[in-house]
């Protein structure tokens, strides 16, 4: 079940709702509308559609920015917490990835600016404050967020831009792998104190900023385990990780046949062939669900996922997980001279790179 679906697209970058920012609306909008009427409902809902429509420009500016780099951008999701653009790879410049960076937070300062202008127009003699459904009061309080939202990001903690711009500047003076990892440790600080602030605040509104505190910790960790992960990859070949014995699957046979003989195999994907050629994978999370959702005796063809690329044997191993990610498989089928003769999974590039970034370095 995907938790995300697509809202539409902008500069042809899919723009993705996940279910629980949805949530987030309801529950702030009706408890608004629980303790001080229906009309403050309807303010805080249409500022929290505002706020998040500044939230996906944030994330467009450092898009925009990273494809003059020629980073390809696979997706932007909102969240309750913000939103995150999936880059299929962050630059390793230390200057191209501060721009990228920076780009968001001056993003949210431009539009600071204008909703400063716009609010001194219309209400010259007033304070930016008091969000209400009067416009002055919805531009005022949008004015004081993106505020907030610019000098927020620019704190130093990974993964936060402020934290990437960190690493940036590291990493002009270190190994970028080592970069990552002070930075990483300043963003768990970071995060750990922000829950400690919590727990020391316990006033109501202070429990976001332990959600963000957890939030910081996980994805520091997370990105710098999968830093250490690219690492072990660079100078790798697809055929270094390359499976040669694997079991295939026919589009004419069930999936319970097919179920039956992956019993004798780990094999978590399964490349489907027909008559010597690949058609597309089909893995074994899809065929488990399929079983649930229908027949027994539903075809192989019917659930398979196509797969428009391929990769060869001396191709660099990160351009086969790039691939994989901007199309969103698990899977490629590895062709020399027009010929299949292995596939590449993304089980196996992180089995393989977890193990080759373990090992200690060659003397």
């Amino acid at each position: 079940m995907s938790w995300s679906f697509r809202l539409g697209s902008v500069l042809g970058i899919p723009i993705r709702v996940h279910v629980t920012f949805l949530i987030l609306l309801a529950l702030l909008s009706f408890s608004e509308a629980s303790r001080a009427g229906a009309r403050a409902g309807m303010s805080s809902l249409l500022f929290m559609v505002l706020l998040f429509s500044c939230v996906l420009l944030h994330e467009l500016g450092h898009c925009v920015v990273a494809r003059r780099f020629g980073v390809v951008i696979t997706s932007i999701t909102l969240y309750p917490f913000g939103g995150i653009a999936v880059l299929n790879e962050i630059p390793r410049e230390p200057a191209r990835e501060i721009l990228i960076a920076i780009a968001g937070p001056i993003v949210n300062f431009l539009i600071a600016a204008g909703l400063y202008l716009g609010v001194g127009f219309l209400r010259p003699s007033e304070p930016l404050h008091s969000l209400s459904l009067d416009p002055a009061g919805l531009l005022g309080g949008l004015y004081s967020a993106n505020l907030t939202l610019g000098l927020f990001n620019l704190i130093p903690a990974y993964p936060l831009d402020g934290g990437r711009i960190l690493r940036g500047l590291l990493a002009i003076r270190m190994p970028y792998v080592t970069a990552t990892h002070w930075a990483a440790r300043i963003g768990k600080i970071f995060g750990a104190l922000f829950v400690l602030v919590a727990i020391v605040r316990p006033e109501q509104e202070y429990w976001l900023l332990a959600v963000l505190g957890v939030f910081l910790y996980i994805m520091a960790n997370s990105e710098e385990q999968a830093t250490v992960l690219r690492n072990a990859m660079e100078g790798l070949s697809v055929k270094d990780l390359m499976i040669t014995d694997y079991l295939w699957a026919s589009p004419a046979e069930t999936l319970s046949e097919l179920l039956n003989r992956s019993f004798h195999t780990f094999q978590e994907d399964f490349p489907v062939m027909r008559d010597g050629n690949f058609v597309g994978v089909l893995t074994r999370g899809r065929l488990i669900e399929a079983l649930r959702e229908e027949d027994r005796d539903q075809f192989v063809q019917g659930v398979t996922q196509p797969v428009r690329g391929s990769v060869s044997p001396s191709d660099p191993l990160r351009e086969a997980l790039k691939r994989m990610n901007a199309e969103r498989i698990s899977l490629l089928p590895v062709l020399e001279d027009g010929r299949m003769v292995g596939i590449v999974t993304l089980t196996g590039i992180l089995r393989g790179a977890s193990v080759l970034a373990g090992r200690p370095p060659a003397r």
